[in-house]
């Protein structure tokens, strides 16, 4: 028994390794690059696309891989590769997709949910479309490659702060929608941060 549990502990530990080094070279390859360029003149030359959603899908695969070492796991590729959250999250629990994809109403196409969640992707749309791009040429003023001026940096900063948030708010939205049309349900995880009285209650808020 003891074993056992060293060897799944081994097989836990070296997939929570993998996907983590997988994630820092994506992530970070071409940070270190360019700093060992610049300060040893290297020579090194790293560009590697970065694929839609690696954030969160290598954070779901660590989540299945935890459960998997606690004995709660069935259905792992459903579970992994469930696409509709890899933009913005959130980062999915096994406890709480698994009954969902087992439940025998999802199999079948339920015309209420369908509609909640076109309606509710359409808001997401509207919000990134609309509101996040609309504001960012006031960010580009304050973060461009000229100089901005007094009133342009305030505004700037400020816009960025909702553009942020409306970009952030839009995704979510739509990977709701999204999901929804699946008759599966997404944790919410965009539950108005600005309103937090505290950074743990903005990470709450904001995950």
């Amino acid at each position: 028994m003891q074993a056992f549990s060293l060897c799944a502990v081994c097989r836990a530990g070296s997939g929570v390794t993998g996907d983590l080094l997988v994630l820092g070279i994506f992530k970070y390859a071409g940070f270190f690059a360019a700093n060992l360029n610049a300060l040893f003149s290297a020579g090194l030359i790293v560009n590697i696309a970065l694929p839609v959603g690696i954030s969160f899908y290598n954070f779901t695969q660590i989540a299945f891989l935890v459960d998997a070492y606690r004995g709660n796991v069935a259905r792992s590729a459903l579970f992994v590769t469930y696409f509709p959250h890899l933009i913005a999250g959130p980062i999915l629990h096994h406890r709480d997709m698994i009954p969902q994809f087992e439940r025998a109403e999802t199999k079948r196409p339920d015309p209420h949910l369908i509609l909640c969640g076109l309606i509710i992707f359409a808001i997401g749309l509207f919000k990134k479309t609309c509101l996040a791009d609309g504001i960012q040429p006031l960010v580009s003023h304050a973060f461009g490659p000229n100089t901005p001026t007094f009133d342009q940096a305030w505004i700037g900063v400020l816009a960025y702060t909702f553009q942020l948030y409306f970009d952030f708010s839009g995704y979510s939205d739509m990977a709701i929608g999204l999901s929804l049309l699946f008759g599966i349900f997404l944790p919410l995880n965009f539950n108005s941060p600005y309103k937090a009285t505290s950074i743990v209650d903005f990470w709450q808020r904001w995950q």
